[in-house]
């Protein structure tokens, strides 16, 4: 399955009626990279935020038929855990568990068919991504592992969409470019739509396509 992102008339409220994110149209076909930057506080993550569902917002978030503006809170959490993976730049690992048992998580909120599945595919994934001691601690592992045992998390459910914020920001440069090719090459391989922020140029370079954020509104859109 693979799944595109139209947004019409999105806008995020904050306190008082602030504006936090308003976009009239964007448009993201199914297997698109779309690359969010702009300056630290102009909305990127709020916008992420939006188009998961995790915030309130008007306007329409469609994904591909599927508009998040009339579902209920539990399908879209139900939609958003079938067909979205996500990527953060703290990792949001759980120190004490091993790398498989972070990155089979979802096994643990699947349908019990599923389980098996999602826990083989994140073993898999973790071996694919050159981390061969899966049933180490995470808390061990360096940045730039613990941000591999975090996309093979987001992997594991085999999600038609990756969202990722700042997904590079907290390693080193030879992490970074090492997690941007198995995040681009886990996407293009499986036709699966990629969303992410970043400042990294290195990653916005490896898109299709890039969309600046200034206070809250999106430029216009340009090739990466």
């Amino acid at each position: 399955m693979t799944l595109g992102l139209t947004l019409t008339d999105l806008c995020v409220n904050g306190s008082g009626g602030r504006v936090l994110v308003q976009a009239a149209d964007l448009n993201v076909p199914p297997g698109t990279l779309l690359g969010i930057t702009g300056a630290s506080g102009a909305g990127k993550t709020t916008l992420l935020h939006a188009i998961a569902g995790i915030v309130p917002s008007e306007g329409s978030i469609r994904w591909g038929e599927t508009d998040f503006s009339k579902l209920s809170d539990h399908a879209r959490t139900a939609f958003r855990a079938r067909n979205m993976g996500m990527v953060f730049q703290d990792f949001l690992l759980f120190d004490d568990l091993s790398a498989h048992d972070n990155a089979r998580l979802a096994a643990m909120f699947a349908p019990h068919t599923e389980r098996a599945e999602i826990t083989d595919r994140a073993k898999q994934h973790l071996s694919e991504l050159g981390l061969t001691d899966p049933e180490r601690h995470v808390a061990s592992y360096s940045g730039g592992e613990r941000q591999r045992v975090a996309l093979a998390r987001a992997l594991a459910a085999d999600p038609a969409v990756v969202l990722a914020d700042e997904p590079t920001a907290a390693l080193d440069r030879s992490a970074a470019d090492r997690v941007i090719h198995d995040l681009v090459a886990a996407c293009r391989e499986r036709g699966r739509t990629l969303i992410a922020i970043s400042h990294d140029t290195h990653l916005l370079d490896a898109m299709d396509r890039v969309v600046h954020v200034t206070d809250g509104h999106l430029a216009a859109q340009v090739p990466a």
